[in-house]
């Protein structure tokens, strides 16, 4: 939000044109890694929307805007390409007990589903209770989640990259039982509070980013 007061404090709203903005987002670009370049446009888009809402602008300037990709230089490639190095399993033991112990609701169960089984985390939070074959002992990836701004309702289910990428994967007995007894009536109320933190969310966002009625 910063950036944008900064850049366009003394502006009034009204004549901040999608080339103003789409050179700002270019130039913060150039200064900010992408990840924190999402947070900042995703903030824009709201903004604007919310403008347009209230009437305070006809068209905005966000609309149809994606952030220019980043030219990696050569150290960030040679970072990349450095080799992936995996916890030990005792390492992996102690992490997972820390989970279980310390974590937040879930944990236990994302990390150790993570850390078993290879799924990816988008194909992981995709998952349905029918891609869950307990007599088999097996879960079917079909699809994935994807969700570039991190907003709680901006997502959507896509079907995975690859063909490859489509396949059932055989879990143990441990996996197995953690899913088979899960509280569906838990989940669901961990769903419904998840849904009042949304309204409650959407309902003093704009209040925090300083647009009023």
């Amino acid at each position: 939000m910063k950036q944008f007061i900064n850049t366009w404090g003394h502006y009034p709203i009204s004549r901040i044109t999608k080339k103003m903005y789409q050179e700002r987002i270019i130039d913060l670009s150039e200064q900010y890694s992408h990840n924190y370049m999402d947070g900042i446009h995703a903030c824009g888009r709201m903004l604007f929307r919310h403008a347009v809402e209230l009437g305070l602008i006809k068209e905005n300037p966000t609309e149809n805007f994606k952030l220019p990709k980043k030219q990696l230089t050569v150290e960030e490639l040679e970072k990349e390409e450095e080799e992936v190095i995996f916890p030990e399993k005792e390492e992996l033991a102690h992490f997972l007990n820390l989970d279980h112990s310390d974590g937040l609701e879930m944990d236990y169960l994302i990390f150790t589903l993570l850390s078993y089984t290879g799924l990816r985390i988008g194909e992981l939070l995709a998952l349905k209770w029918g891609d869950f074959n307990e007599k088999q002992g097996t879960i079917r990836v079909t699809k994935t989640l994807y969700n570039p701004t991190n907003h709680f309702k901006k997502y959507q289910l896509l079907t995975p990259k690859t063909k490859g990428s489509v396949r059932t994967i055989k879990i143990d007995d441990m996996i197995t039982n953690m899913l088979k007894n899960i509280d569906r009536l838990k989940q669901n109320e961990i769903k419904l509070k998840t849904d009042l933190l949304i309204k409650i969310t959407n309902l003093f966002l704009p209040m925090k980013m300083g647009i009023h009625n």
